[in-house]
């Protein structure tokens, strides 16, 4: 049996309620598509219309996933050196 997709959702899987792929403007965050990206914490992939978590050494980053805004903490006095 065919169900419709989430209507925020171009593409979609388990029944209609899992968002696969969105619509251009908006981004896939986990199984949902949404406006804006989590600021700091995920890179907002225009290319791939999706959510992408800040990977280490970043805490944050926005331009993105790689390229730091800020780094974490690696003990009480090393951090690393943001470029």
């Amino acid at each position: 049996m065919c169900k419709r997709c989430d209507p925020n959702c171009l593409e979609c899987a388990d029944g209609g309620t899992r968002c696969t792929k969105c619509y251009k403007g908006t981004y896939l965050q986990g199984n949902t598509c949404v406006k804006q990206c989590r600021v700091g914490v995920e890179f907002q992939n225009e290319a791939a219309l999706t959510c992408d978590q800040c990977k280490p050494p970043c805490a944050t980053c926005s331009k993105s996933t790689q390229v730091c805004d800020s780094c974490m903490q690696v003990m009480a006095e090393k951090f690393f050196y943001m470029n």
